[in-house]
């Protein structure tokens, strides 16, 4: 089958295909630098996604605007690699400059990295760190902090890490309740220890009462 046509026909345009969609950006038109997107939907998605709605959103504010609202809202790798390429496609146009670019691509990365719970998603996100770190946009102690805190996110994910935050809950249970217990037991032993006091007392009071018996019988023969 064929593919429409674009509303705005355009070359040296970014292209990048997300969640079923088709998203082609920026680009020339032959006379003016574009910063308009347009979307092909390929195969029909649920998600009703704030992101992607922000991106197509009618804005005729400074295109950064836009940006920051986007970083500020970006969830996961695959709408990073929409962002990536959005912004990189802006930078290579001159809408934006390196400054702005590093600040974005960053911003962005660093609130992606907690989202690499499985394979695919840090597989992603490494590829990103890698080309970012290729265009100059991090620098070598930003791209090792980020691959951590990506590495931390996936282990805290894993199978065996939440097995092992399960196990230590069950123990954590059963060392509360072995105290409940304790508490009790202690409870218990103190009031022993108040009922043998007070027999202790009784049998004292009872020795002398013995005593002065035996020596009233001893005077009185």
């Amino acid at each position: 089958s064929s593919i429409p046509s674009m509303q705005t026909e355009r070359i040296n345009c970014a292209a990048v295909g997300v969640d079923g969609s088709l998203y082609v950006m920026g680009g020339y038109d032959g006379t003016n630098n574009l910063s308009s997107v347009e979307t092909l939907i390929i195969q029909q998605s649920n998600n009703n996604d704030e992101f992607i709605g922000k991106i197509f959103e009618k804005d005729d504010r400074n295109i950064l605007f836009k940006f920051e609202e986007l970083m500020n809202i970006v969830e996961d790798v695959h709408q990073m690699k929409f962002l990536y390429t959005y912004i990189n496609s802006s930078y290579r146009i001159s809408m934006i400059n390196q400054e702005d670019r590093k600040r974005y691509i960053t911003g962005s990365l660093e609130k992606v990295a907690s989202s690499t719970t499985c394979h695919d998603a840090i597989a992603i996100f490494k590829k990103f760190l890698g080309k970012a770190k290729q265009d100059d946009v991090i620098s070598d102690h930003e791209y090792f902090s980020l691959e951590s805190k990506a590495v931390v996110a996936h282990v805290g994910a894993a199978p065996f890490v939440k097995e092992i935050w399960e196990s230590i809950y069950n123990l954590q249970t059963r060392v509360d309740g072995l105290e409940n217990r304790l508490d009790v037991l202690d409870s218990k032993v103190k009031r022993l220890e108040q009922v043998s006091a007070n027999i202790v007392e009784s049998l004292s009071i009872l020795q002398e009462g013995i005593l002065r018996k035996k020596k009233i019988e001893a005077v009185t023969g």
